[in-house]
């Protein structure tokens, strides 16, 4: 089965109010954490395998995923160290993927943030394209970088956190050829979304799927609020 890697690690320190006791992505949003949400979107697309890369309070994520509204899917808790970057948390989890004999490719999103996308299409998108990369994006508030596109919908640049840039973003929402690999070095603490996105974007390997529906990350209390809004009388994304 095709795995789905969320990445789980980061401290959350944005939001520390509600992470100094807990992940980000076991942060309660009306009935369960944002990380239930997360699977159970993947899951309505038949993706019921999970690999959690871990870090900050990773036991947490062990009990959590104990309770009866998680035994569908099967999960595993990866602890990939307090301090790692989103690329070498990525890379710690190639051997288990290759335990799956047809590993060709893989999904990966970051563990705060929903959205309704529609990983079908983003998969067909994919291999239409035979790229090594795509990532989904959105039009968001303007505090964010942008990512710019062609008109072959090749990635052209990829920035984060530009304040004044208008345009596509970076929702998460990956699908990776396993040659994704080749471009992680090993001896570094590698950020994914610098050198071996910014890689992908030069060899014209990296490929926008373009989401119009819903999509909110969970970054501090306003986003936080917004989100418990939208699911109060919700069990799902779509």
């Amino acid at each position: 089965m095709t795995k789905v890697l969320i990445l789980a690690g980061g401290k959350g320190t944005r939001f520390s109010e509600k992470t100094i006791k807990q992940p980000k992505p076991l942060i309660n949003i009306a009935r369960r954490p944002l990380i239930w949400y997360i699977m159970k979107h993947y899951s309505n697309f038949n993706l019921k395998d999970f690999i959690v890369l871990s870090g900050y309070k990773h036991k947490l994520f062990n009990k959590e995923f104990k309770k009866s509204h998680y035994s569908k899917w099967n999960i595993k808790v990866l602890n990939t160290g307090l301090n790692t970057e989103t690329g070498s948390r990525v890379l710690k989890a190639k051997k288990y993927l290759e335990q799956n004999n047809n590993f060709k490719y893989f999904y990966l999103t970051y563990g705060d943030g929903l959205s309704n996308c529609n990983i079908k299409k983003a998969l067909n998108l994919f291999k239409k394209k035979k790229k090594i990369g795509l990532v989904t994006t959105v039009r968001p508030p303007n505090r964010f970088g942008i990512i710019q596109t062609d008109r072959n919908d090749y990635v052209t640049s990829f920035k984060e956190k530009f304040k004044k840039d208008k345009g596509w973003i970076n929702a998460g929402f990956f699908i990776f050829d396993i040659k994704i690999f080749d471009l992680i070095e090993k001896k570094k603490n590698i950020v994914l979304e610098k050198k071996p996105l910014e890689k992908l974007v030069k060899m014209k390997h990296l490929v926008s799927y373009k989401h119009k529906g819903f999509w909110q990350c969970c970054d501090n209390k306003k986003d936080y609020d917004l989100l418990c809004k939208f699911f109060k009388k919700r069990k799902s994304i779509s």
